[in-house]
């Protein structure tokens, strides 16, 4: 008889939905009054699953119906959207409210096949709580060395500032940093971990 699984649940490979999905999609639109279907396909790069495939039907007045299934059982309920105006007074920030817990969130993650807050994922970790105190020690000497492409496509991004009335902006200062510390390494100090 097979065993229960020991290995925690990890949010990074749980399925979610983000208020920015939504509007990428066109989805929020609290002044219509019309009633439409959008279907929302995703591929995961980290899990076994293949596809997803998600109607949501949008009633009016912020609430929105999903239809999916689920290991192959229907599943329909109601998410609600709601708005609260910026804390910089332009403008408002939408939030889900959980189906379950009625909690606002800006994620909903798909938990026993129901899209929940995070809360309600009992027993969920990130990635990094899993890790071993040896491998954080090393991901903090060479964390960066792994991650210098990523730092030096940042350093390069359209629309960003390096100077701001010729002083260094506090982000290229701190991404600078990173790079020459992780072009930096010095090998006496892994051969003084690995020992």
């Amino acid at each position: 008889m097979g065993r229960y699984t020991t290995c925690p649940l990890l949010i990074d490979d749980i399925r979610r939905l983000t208020i920015s999905d939504f509007k990428k999609l066109s989805l929020i639109d609290f002044n219509s009054a019309r009633q439409y279907t959008q279907v929302i396909n995703w591929n995961s790069s980290r899990t076994n699953e293949i596809t997803a495939r998600i109607s949501v039907d949008f009633l009016g007045n912020g609430i929105y119906k999903f239809h999916y299934s689920y290991n192959e059982v229907p599943v329909h309920y109601y998410v609600e959207i709601v708005s609260e105006p910026s804390n910089l007074g332009k403008g408002e920030v939408y939030y889900f409210k959980c189906p379950k817990s009625k909690l606002k969130c800006r994620t909903l993650y798909l938990y026993h096949g129901v899209f929940v807050h995070r809360s309600l994922c009992k027993g969920a970790l990130y990635e990094s709580q899993i890790h071993s105190k040896k491998y954080r020690e090393l991901d903090t000497i060479f964390g960066n060395v792994f991650g210098l492409d990523r730092m030096y496509e940042q350093l390069y991004v359209k629309n960003r500032k390096k100077y701001y009335k010729g002083k260094k902006t506090k982000w290229f200062s701190k991404l600078r940093k990173e790079i020459d510390r992780a072009e930096n390494i010095n090998l006496l100090e892994f051969n003084k971990l690995m020992n």
